[in-house]
């Protein structure tokens, strides 16, 4: 509830700023894994039960909107921001929640283009994963275990602790932005192959128009990786997006 009522404020905030200045801002809630919001359903969820449902309801009551206006204003002003990495480590197909997005009316504000870590539960493979692990920042895990369902753990030494006594998980993904462009290494994918034609068909269908490479993890790349200045990642990755669009 204190949720709603904070995007409700925030809302009638930027639609009396749109008035005055004729400036248009939108705030997209970013689904994360481990976070309220982690799935495209949950989102979904958020916005038709709560947001449009009990938030509709405020601005009509604290601010006098009518009850088209107050559903305008929030399908205006809130929207979702669509993390490629994040999504994927939900094991989502891209394209399908793009269009599940576009079929509730709700805003993709903006893309924020990334890659995360995929392996195969298999020992070798684990063990390639341990140069990943760093103090900076925490990377979420997720493991699909043979029943389709999906565990989570906050950082990846915990993950690794965890997995490699546990035989049902049968692949994990790891929350690391890697350059777009990098296809991986024998024993370690990544989930770049999720941006496929169908994802971006998407995009060129008018999905968004806000689109952005997500990739500021170079200093924190194992050694193995850093094999050449930042601004020759940055040029593949615009390449390797700007020849898929």
């Amino acid at each position: 509830e204190r949720m709603v009522t904070n995007l409700v404020e925030t809302v009638h905030h930027l639609a009396v700023l749109q008035e005055r200045s004729g400036r248009l801002v939108r705030v997209g809630l970013e689904p994360e894994s481990g976070c309220f919001l982690e799935s495209t359903e949950d989102v979904v969820a958020f916005f038709n039960d709560q947001l449009l449902r009990k938030g509709g309801d405020l601005l009509t009551r604290r601010y006098g909107y009518g009850e088209g206006d107050a559903e305008r204003l929030l399908r205006t002003h809130l929207g979702v921001c669509f993390d490629t990495a994040h999504l994927s480590l939900q094991y989502e197909d891209l394209a399908g929640s793009i269009e599940r997005y576009r079929g509730e009316g709700i805003l993709i504000a903006k893309v924020q283009l990334g890659a995360a870590l995929d392996v195969i539960n298999e020992r070798p493979r684990l063990e390639a994963l341990r140069p990943f692990v760093e103090p900076v920042y925490l990377h979420q895990v997720t493991a699909r275990n043979v029943r389709g369902g999906i565990r989570t753990w906050s950082d990846l030494p915990e993950a690794l602790r965890d997995v490699r006594e546990a035989r049902e998980f049968e692949a994990l993904r790891v929350l690391y932005h890697l350059p777009l462009a990098w296809e991986g290494s024998d024993l370690i994918g990544t989930t770049s192959r999720d941006l496929n034609p169908a994802f971006f068909a998407a995009l060129k269908s008018g999905a968004c128009e806000h689109l952005e490479i997500e990739n500021y993890m170079y200093d924190i790349l194992p050694p193995a990786l850093q094999n050449g200045p930042v601004e020759t990642y940055v040029a593949r990755d615009y390449a390797w997006v700007m020849e898929r669009l």
